[in-house]
């Protein structure tokens, strides 16, 4: 079986993967444990792990450190959860989508040209660790609603994002501005 969430990136303040620990404590609290995979390292990680072990799910998140083509671990997952305060765009979402995962992800920076909210996502808010609970409950727990939101989330990537689709645009782009 999948297991449940992942996210991947350096942990650091501006990623913000604390509030990912937050949103899974809030879920056991309604009475649901998931299960995290936190593929990175760096200056947040002994703050993080001394944070699931007050809230309580130390047992339901893994921190695996730095782990090289961490995207290969897309795949054994249901969903890819996304907290970052700043981002320019998400490279990480796409790979996500590119495995059929659906992501939960703030509204912030080029995140919002990634998903449309409520069909390969779910945007969620940075200042309501609760909201986001129940946003991933309502997915995780609603196994048509999650396929539906899986098979979006592939499509986008096939017509948006594949090398096929991305190349032949660039290839138009540079042909077309005359280079």
């Amino acid at each position: 079986p999948r297991a449940d969430i992942i996210t991947i990136g350096t942990l650091e303040p501006r990623k913000n993967q604390g509030y990912l620990l937050h949103v899974l404590a809030e879920a056991k609290r309604l009475g649901y444990r998931y299960r995290m995979t936190l593929a990175g390292d760096g200056p947040s990680r002994k703050e993080w792990e001394a944070l699931a072990e007050r809230l309580g799910i130390a047992d339901q998140v893994k921190f695996l450190g730095y782990v090289s083509g961490a995207s290969s671990l897309l795949p054994g997952h249901r969903a890819y959860v996304h907290a970052a305060q700043m981002e320019s765009f998400g490279i990480v979402l796409v790979e996500a989508m590119s495995c059929a995962l659906p992501v939960f992800a703030p509204p912030v920076g080029g995140i919002t040209e990634v998903f449309d909210d409520g069909v390969e996502g779910i945007e969620w808010p940075l200042d309501n660790a609760k909201i986001c609970a129940q946003k991933l409950i309502a997915i995780l727990e609603n196994e048509a609603v999650w396929q539906t939101m899986s098979r979006a989330a592939r499509q986008r990537y096939l017509t948006r994002f594949s090398p096929d689709v991305l190349g032949r645009r660039w290839i138009n782009e540079l042909i077309g501005s005359g280079s």
